[in-house]
């Protein structure tokens, strides 16, 4: 019944487009750009933007092809990630993760991650022509979830290349796998069409001197879009299916509390084993399916846009259980279907310098526990409706511009599980609130421009986060709820300042600076307990609690192209998160990092050959929880021989800071792109931060990339 659904849908929006009105206009005119790197965005007056907007697309984005998006993103100043050892990685954008960032895959906003936080972005970063980012809090535009920032992850426009053939192929030496795809497109005045896919395959990855056991992962993918363009109307249906399998590192899941205080206390995984393919319990399948119908209608009075998304994310988790039950039946079976409707409308003003916005988000959403697992649902069932209505005014002057706008949203969440009793109780939510956004952007001169933007955003707790109720595998511990969380409340300003020396390519210098300041009101926290034994093995205890924070930092990058041959970029980033009620540091906050390139370029006609240095140091967090370091502390948390403390606190301390190193050799001769990439070039061996198996083993080492492709 369901794949008969996603086909009716399909056939409908196929009819609508062939009766579409058959009148014939001139195409658009686009210009393929050569090549883009990472950079600010250049002012575009049809965009409702004041925040500070980075993009990587271009030969940028095709050397970073093969990776998850979690890490093509972090070659943003100010976007680190939220990992869980080397499979799963989150995006996070000065100091705002999970959902605090929307993902918006096409278009559609990813709804995969009302999960939780240790769960990876359901995307294809091969689909994507460009990836941008914005820095700000966009609530206004895009919804509640945007309180930390947005992630656009957009394919090519299907009219912009009358042909496509493309084929990128990524091997690699750490994990001994690699990632292919393919795409081939077809557009004429009025017809277009693009078909894609990809693959990728990993085996256990490897620190500097062991194998992290049970550490690969399997990707499936494919997507299908096509649209066309009669008279004033363009529409485009889109779908995709995304299909993985993750291994979770062993050593990650401890039987006894002796194994896992030894774990840490020795700084090695308590599990290592040979090299294999194989994914093993513990691991992850995921499924992820969209379907979209896009279109828009362009009149001399307005420019009306309408988006239908249904999505469909199927979640099963699989444990390694010490009962007679077979390992094949989940521990964990979710099936979250979201649909979401996006309306536009854009009135053509007599004054060309006030620009106008208004529109309408609505979303039906809705959570099921598939099947018999033998184990307490992770999550209850819930349905989620929503519903969200905007207006943004912008003015616009030669050397000046502003912008005001304002959103109100309602949302409605009802769950539904059983008590310890086996008895179902029902409970009800209701989050509505008001967002408002202000911004200035100013050209003080052909060299120097700036951007103010102050921002109200709110977010309501989600489901995740209120009824968590046991191990979640993914990231290796207890996960407690809190349905007793209140509303986040954010007020943002960002000021960004850019300079431009001439535009020569001899000795020509960039800056430009983001500067943030975020007060979050009822923050939410996973916040560690205890270490608690269970049937499943022994697991550190996170409960989600509130308070209130204050986020602040500066991304600043330095640009300096000495001659058309060499050039030099500079990236720092300076974050600091502060728990107000306690006075105390904010846990799992970024560290301070520094990263320096060096590049040379020789460029002859239709080819080009770059080659580049760039190292990363990455401070140690000092400002960061108590935390129970030694054996004896543990085994007290565990038995209960301590009082829990009240304010925050780590099991274990921050690791030391590190230094990587990168080389990379890029040539691309007429259509034909062919590169040779080192990452961490001396296989260093450190542990992130950020990364929730710090408690158990080292990051990756050393891994070498060789691509080869063509784009006709």
């Amino acid at each position: 019944m369901k794949k008969f659904l996603y086909f009716f849908i399909l056939f409908f929006c196929l009819i609508h487009i062939l009766f579409a009105q058959n009148n014939t206009i001139e195409q658009d005119s686009t210009q393929q750009l050569k090549e883009i790197v990472i950079k600010a965005e250049k002012e575009n007056r049809k965009q409702y933007n004041t925040q500070s907007t980075e993009i990587i697309a271009g030969d940028a984005i095709n050397n970073q092809k093969g990776k998850t998006l979690g890490d093509l993103l972090r070659n943003i100043n100010g976007v680190t990630a939220l990992q869980t050892g080397s499979t799963i990685v989150k995006p996070m954008i000065q100091g705002n993760s999970g959902n605090r960032i929307l993902i918006l895959n096409n278009g559609i906003r990813q709804e995969g991650q009302q999960w939780g936080s240790e769960h990876a972005p359901e995307i294809d970063p091969f689909i994507a022509n460009q990836v941008t980012v914005i820095k700000g809090a966009e609530s206004v535009r895009y919804g509640a979830e945007a309180i930390g920032g947005v992630i656009l992850v957009e394919p090519a426009d299907l009219f912009e290349k009358k042909q496509t053939i493309s084929w990128q192929n990524i091997g690699f030496s750490n994990g001994l796998g690699g990632a292919s795809s393919f795409t081939i497109g077809h557009s004429s005045q009025k017809w277009a069409y693009r078909v894609q896919g990809s693959f990728r395959k990993l085996g256990d990855a490897h620190a500097p001197t062991y194998t992290l056991s049970n550490t690969g992962v399997e990707e499936k993918n494919f997507s299908l879009a096509l649209g066309n363009h009669f008279k004033n109307i363009k529409q485009e249906v889109f779908f995709s299916r995304f299909d993985t399998d993750l291994a979770i590192l062993t050593a990650a899941h401890i039987g006894n509390m002796n194994d896992l205080a030894d774990a840490i206390d020795k700084q090695i995984p308590s599990i290592i084993k040979n090299f294999t393919y194989q994914i093993n319990n513990p691991r992850q399948k995921v499924i992820h399916q969209l379907l979209k119908w896009q279109g828009e209608w362009q009149t001399n009075f307005f420019q009306f846009k309408w988006q239908l998304g249904h999505q469909k994310n199927e979640r099963q988790e699989f444990d390694t259980r010490r009962t007679t039950m077979t390992n094949s039946i989940p521990t964990l079976n979710l099936a979250l279907t979201t649909t979401t409707l996006d309306l536009i409308l854009m009135p053509i003003l007599k004054n060309k310098n006030f620009l106008t916005q208004l529109g309408f988000n609505g979303l039906v959403q809705n959570n099921l526990n598939v099947g018999f697992t033998g184990i307490r649902p992770l999550l209850p069932q819930f349905f989620h409706s929503g519903i969200g209505f905007f207006g943004m005014i912008r003015y616009v002057r030669e050397k000046s511009e502003w912008e005001f706008g304002g959103r109100l949203d309602n949302k409605n969440i009802e769950v539904k599980k059983f008590d310890i009793q086996n008895r179902l109780i029902t409970s009800n939510f209701n989050f509505k609130n008001f967002s408002l956004t202000f911004g200035n952007i100013y050209h003080w001169n052909k060299k120097i421009s700036s951007r103010f933007t102050v921002a109200s955003a709110f977010r309501p707790p989600s489901v995740a986060e209120m009824f968590s109720e046991g191990v979640h595998h993914g990231s290796g511990v207890i996960e407690e709820g809190n349905q007793n969380l209140s509303i986040e409340k954010s007020w943002k300003t960002t000021f960004n300042f850019q300079y431009q020396s001439k535009k020569e390519k001899t000795n020509q210098f960039s800056f430009q600076s983001d500067l943030y300041y975020q007060y979050i009101q009822n923050y939410i926290f996973s916040s560690p307990q205890e270490i608690r034994a269970t049937i499943r093995g022994v697991f550190p205890v996170l409960q989600y609690r509130q308070t209130n924070a204050l986020i602040f930092g500066a991304d600043i990058t330095l640009n300096y192209q000495f001659n058309s041959f060499l050039s030099t970029k500079t990236d720092i980033s300076l974050i600091k998160g502060k728990d107000l009620k306690e006075n105390a540091p904010l846990i799992f906050i970024p560290t301070n990092r520094f990263k320096n390139e060096w590049s040379y370029t020789l460029e002859k006609k239709k080819t080009k050959t770059t080659f580049s240095l760039a190292a990363l140091y990455v401070m140690r967090q000092n400002f960061a929880p108590p935390v129970f370091t030694a054996n004896q502390s543990l085994q007290a948390l565990f038995v209960g021989d301590i009082t829990i403390p009240k304010t925050t606190f780590d099991f274990v301390a921050p690791p030391d800071g590190y230094l990587l190193f990168q080389a990379d050799i890029y040539m691309k001769i007429k259509k034909i792109n062919v590169g040779l990439r080192a990452e961490n070039l001396f296989n260093q061996s450190y542990r992130e931060y950020l990364n929730r198996f710090r408690y158990f083993a080292d990051d990756t080492g050393r891994n070498i990339s060789i691509r080869f492709g063509f784009d006709f």
